[in-house]
């Protein structure tokens, strides 16, 4: 087991005097609150406050060149729910985290924001092209079959906005822009 240890020192004119202390308790404990504060119980996944704090901190990064907030909203978590009950709508849920942890190497950060509402981040991107080829993965998932509980399958269907770094910087800004152009996709998509 790892041990955390804090080290104190002291000077007093010509002498040091250090104290070694075993944190290994606190530290844990306080690492399970962050846990439970920035992640979500269910997909385990980053929930609303850990993805505005490791957004926040990318954005910081001057040398995050292109990036982009895509916007997820599923389409029928209330059809499930409806169909199959609350427990296979769960699972809906965390079939969508399993693949979008598919698309979301090193430059994606993806969480929900609760209810069927998910942000993925793609950041660090040294070229449109690359950026676009990585965001336009979500149509080739998009509509895929997935295994619910007691055989049950349904498609995974959701629609989803895109907003640029150079649409907005600021995350509230781009969220806001993503939802958008996510709820365009979702009437195209729905024929209304």
């Amino acid at each position: 087991m790892k041990r955390y240890i804090q080290i104190n020192d002291r000077k007093d004119q010509d002498i040091t005097l250090g104290v070694m202390i075993d944190i290994t308790t606190s530290y844990i404990k306080r690492k399970k609150i962050e846990i439970e504060r920035d992640v979500d119980e269910l997909t385990q996944i980053y929930n609303r406050n850990g993805l505005k704090i490791k957004i926040n901190k990318l954005l910081e990064d001057k040398n995050i060149a292109q990036y982009a907030l895509i916007f997820i909203d599923l389409d029928d978590l209330k059809q499930v729910n409806d169909v199959y009950g609350h427990y296979c709508g769960d699972l809906y849920l965390k079939q969508m985290t399993n693949v979008l942890k598919t698309i979301s190497g090193e430059k994606c950060l993806v969480g929900r924001l609760g209810g069927d509402e998910f942000i993925a981040f793609f950041h660090h991107y040294d070229s449109m092209e690359k950026l676009n080829n990585d965001i336009n993965q979500l149509n080739e998932i998009r509509d895929q079959i997935v295994l619910l509980a007691d055989d049950h399958s349904v498609n995974l269907a959701f629609s989803y906005g895109v907003c640029y770094g150079t649409e907005g910087t600021d995350l509230q800004r781009m969220i806001e822009i993503a939802d958008y152009k996510m709820y365009e996709n979702k009437r195209k998509r729905k024929g209304r």
